[in-house]
């Protein structure tokens, strides 16, 4: 087990939202072809979660139909969105960085999957804007705070658009730690590998406790609170390896 920054290291609040790097056209409609579609692909890819990496899922929790979520986890293997759908019966929608989301070898199952593209660094208002319209019509949204994958594993600074998110939404957050994909699925590797994966949830992180704000230095304050709160919590459930 690695040692894990502080909560301060983890929060990082000061990364301005950018410009949109895409088009929501194809976010509005989620058409019952596309959700049969992907209702085969969920299912596949759960069994083969179960089967070929020995799968399991620890203290899930139960998402109830129709409420909006969002499931925050560490990030170290391109294995991690269907580790945590595997979990759940109810889809997840990803947010993800705009340079894997453009690749032309795979991002037409991106675009399928209905997956946000995000700049790396910051996360742009328009993919903002996508994300709550997801989470206004009851859906569940999954992001990686880390805003890209680990190459050590350890669990790095946490950007503040999942922050910004949960407090124009106040929708509860789910915490995750992903354990063994990047031993399944190691950076650079084309071909998986049949290493046990594990995933840990925690208890549903609520913020109503944290009054609005119009000041832009009180804001900035809540944004590091909301951040440091859900990386605190991903790196304690790190520990129950």
């Amino acid at each position: 087990m690695t040692n894990s920054p502080s909560a301060s290291e983890m929060a990082s609040p000061d990364i301005e939202i950018g410009a949109s790097p895409f088009s929501l056209e194809h976010f509005e409609k989620v058409g019952p072809l596309n959700r049969l579609l992907f209702f085969f692909v969920r299912v596949f890819g759960t069994a083969v979660m179960y089967v070929c990496f020995r799968y399991v899922a620890r203290s899930r929790p139960r998402l109830e139909d129709g409420q909006p979520y969002i499931i925050a986890a560490n990030h170290i293997s391109f294995l991690d969105p269907p580790a945590l759908q595997a979990a759940f019966r109810r889809r997840i929608f990803y947010l993800m960085t705009e340079r894997i989301y453009r690749q032309p070898a795979v991002g037409w199952f991106f675009r399928f999957c209905r997956v946000i593209p995000v700049r790396q660094g910051s996360m742009n208002r328009q993919s903002l804007v996508a994300a709550r319209k997801l989470l206004s019509r009851g859906q569940v949204v999954g992001i990686f705070p880390e805003g890209g994958i680990s190459r050590s594993g350890e669990l790095r600074r946490g950007h503040p658009g999942i922050a910004s998110l949960v407090l124009e939404t106040r929708v509860p957050v789910i915490p995750a730690a992903i354990f063994g994909t990047r031993n399944a699925l190691p950076a650079g590797s084309l071909l998986p590998r049949p290493k046990a994966v594990r995933v840990v949830f925690g208890e549903p992180l609520n913020f109503d406790d944290l009054p609005e704000v119009q000041d832009r230095a009180a804001r900035r304050v809540q944004l590091r609170e909301v951040t440091e709160r859900i990386m605190t919590k991903i790196a304690e459930l790190q520990t129950h390896a």
